[in-house]
């Protein structure tokens, strides 16, 4: 079986191969795979790069959390991860594959893709300060109110809450 043709299953194996890759504590944060990281991108056949979720799914529509520098130092963030662009208003739309996400603040917006397998979201960033990035987080939502685990320090400072389909 050619598992390059069957989407849900190569959503599986990329899944599992970036959850190889995840890092520690550090500059890079946890949850970030990318070039200092081994297997890298690169070693993952090239047609799975492009797959998305293409269906809604319970992460689909649009979120917001806002959170102090105090907030966000004490949900873990390394020293070098101190700057205003990383606290402050969040803003991100999901819709079947896409996300865009805004900053109250000098970092702007960033925008990609993202494939949903089970309660793991693998997010690859294509527009924005990161652009090339490759996050593996774990999420839930119960009552319009989205939790991740994982990733950036700021993607898990506190909990998401949905403001629209």
């Amino acid at each position: 079986m050619d598992v390059r043709r069957t989407p849900c299953l190569m959503a599986v194996v990329m899944a599992a191969i970036l959850s190889l890759s995840l890092t520690g504590c550090g500059s890079r944060g946890a949850g970030k795979a990318g070039p200092a990281e081994s297997p890298k991108l690169a070693t993952i056949p090239s047609t799975t790069t492009t797959t998305k979720t293409t269906v809604v799914t319970a992460l689909d529509g649009t979120w917001e959390v806002s959170y102090s520098r105090e907030d966000f130092l004490a949900a873990g963030a390394d020293p070098s991860e101190d700057n205003p662009a990383n606290y402050g208003h969040f803003t991100w739309t999901f819709n079947r594959g896409d996300f865009e996400g805004t900053a109250s603040v000098a970092s702007g917006s960033a925008s990609g893709t993202y494939v949903v397998v089970g309660d793991t979201l693998i997010v690859t960033e294509t527009g924005g300060c990161c652009a090339g990035e490759v996050w593996t987080v774990h999420w839930s939502v119960y009552r319009d109110t989205l939790t991740l685990t994982g990733g950036p320090t700021g993607w898990h400072v506190k909990p998401w809450r949905r403001v629209g389909p």
